[in-house]
C-alpha cells in the first residue's frame, strides 16, 4: 500500500496468459511514500533478539510473517529489469523511522516466486539498535524466498558472511598500519588487497 509513481515498460508475445507472463521483457520502477508492505514485519524479525534465538534453535524463522503483519514505510523505491518473465531487483530501498532495508534478488513472475536478500540498518538516534540481534555489531540480514502465497524467512548467511569478511579486512588493514607504520604498512595493505588507512 502507498501513494506514488509506478512505471512499467515491457513487451511480450504468447497465446496464453502463462506464455505472456513468462515472455515478459522490459523494466519497471516504483516510488511510493507513506505506505506499508503487508504480510511481513521487518522490524519484528530483526529486532526481536530473543525470538530469533528461539527460531535459530527450532529452525522456524517465520515469526515476522502473518496476514496481519506489515512493515510501514515513509519511502519505498524499486527498479526492476525483466527478462523472460523473471525480474531482477536492481534497487529496492525501504525507509521508516527505525529500520531501513536495502534489497536485491529475483522475482519470478511466471512461477509466482521470489528470492530476495534484505540488508538491514537502524537509525541509532531513534533507538532502533537497542534489541537487535547482531554478530560483531552487524545486524542480521534477512532472506525472503519461496512462493508469493507462503514465502519463508531466514537469516541470509551469504550476506552476513560477506559483511563479516569486509569487517575483518578493515580490521586487518588497521592492524597492519598500526604495527608496521607509515609507507610500508600502506604498501603491504595494497598488496594484500586491503583498504589503506
Amino acid at each position: 500500500d502507498g501513494l506514488g509513481q509506478l512505471s512499467v515498460k515491457a513487451t511480450s508475445t504468447g497465446e496464453s496468459l502463462d506464455a505472456l507472463v513468462n515472455g515478459l521483457n522490459g523494466s519497471a520502477s516504483a516510488n511510493l511514500a507513506d505506505g506499508a508492505i503487508k504480510g511481513f514485519n521487518a522490524a519484528q524479525f530483526v529486532r526481536s533478539a530473543s525470538d530469533i534465538r528461539s527460531a535459530l534453535a527450532s529452525g522456524d524463522f517465520n515469526l515476522a510473517l502473518s496476514p496481519s503483519a506489515e512493515t510501514d514505510f515513509t519511502d519505498f523505491d524499486t527498479v526492476l529489469t525483466i527478462r523472460d518473465g523473471v525480474a531482477s531487483v536492481d534497487v529496492l530501498k525501504l525507509l521508516n523511522p527505525i529500520v531501513q532495508l536495502d534489497g536485491s534478488g529475483t522475482i519470478d513472475l511466471g512461477a509466482q516466486a521470489l528470492d530476495l536478500s534484505l540488508a538491514t540498518s537502524f537509525d541509532k538516534a531513534a533507538g532502533g539498535d537497542a534489541s537487535t540481534l547482531q554478530l560483531n555489531g552487524i545486524p542480521v540480514p534477512v532472506r525472503l524466498s519461496g512462493s508469493w502465497i507462503s514465502p519463508s524467512i531466514s537469516p541470509d548467511t551469504r550476506l552476513l558472511q560477506q559483511a563479516l569478511t569486509n569487517q575483518l579486512r578493515d580490521e586487518a588493514a588497521s592492524e597492519l598500519s598500526d604495527r608496521l607504520g607509515g609507507e610500508l604498512g600502506e604498501r603491504l595493505s595494497g598488496v594484500l588487497g586491503l583498504p589503506a588507512r
